[in-house]
């Protein structure tokens, strides 16, 4: 967890890291489903370390790119670690996925001069994720001068819409400090 004052790769002092040897022993327990996962963590870091805020977004395959249209469309592969208890993907791995591509859209438009965060996201889940890939669509419907509104749908690799979700994005100058 991230502590004030502490850089992102820094444990803070009330956590103590484990010793190579305890991840060692912990590594020969684990199911070759797991050592993927594992190897999957690790490919992730070495591409985008935790502290380049871009982690999860690499760990889960998420993949960004521009449409016919110009909007932005994100796709992210249906894995076994976003799947839930029932075995279709887990309502925040789809959040994650809609918040990425809107929040993205939304950097995109002020042609990265502006820092980007959310405000705030209403999701709506119409069918259960399943297949091979999820694909997010996002168009922007306004960008202000602080506020950009944004909606995007989540289809399945058969073209089904699994999710539906709109969202409100507050933009600054990066040299200035965000507000409080």
């Amino acid at each position: 967890m991230y502590h004030k004052g502490t850089s992102a790769r820094e444990v803070p002092p009330t956590e103590k890291a484990p010793s190579l040897e305890a991840i060692v022993q912990a590594l020969g327990q684990l199911s070759p489903g797991d050592l993927r996962v594992v190897g999957d963590a690790v490919a992730a870091l070495h591409k985008a370390p935790i502290d380049s805020h871009l982690f999860l977004v690499d760990f889960w395959g998420i993949k960004l790119e521009r449409n016919e249209a110009g909007d932005w469309v994100g796709t992210m592969p249906i894995t076994p670690q976003i799947l839930n208890p029932l075995q279709i993907v887990h309502g925040g791995a789809s959040y994650t996925l809609a918040d990425t591509v809107m929040g993205w859209a939304v950097w995109q438009q002020y042609e990265a001069r502006k820092a980007v965060v959310t405000v705030e996201i209403k999701m709506t889940y119409l069918a259960p994720g399943r297949g091979k890939e999820l694909r997010a669509e996002t168009k922007i419907l306004r960008a202000g001068a602080t506020l950009a509104y944004t909606e995007c749908r989540i289809q399945d690799d058969r073209g089904r819409l699994v999710a539906a979700a709109t969202g409100t994005y507050y933009t600054w100058d990066p040299s200035a400090a965000l507000p409080d």
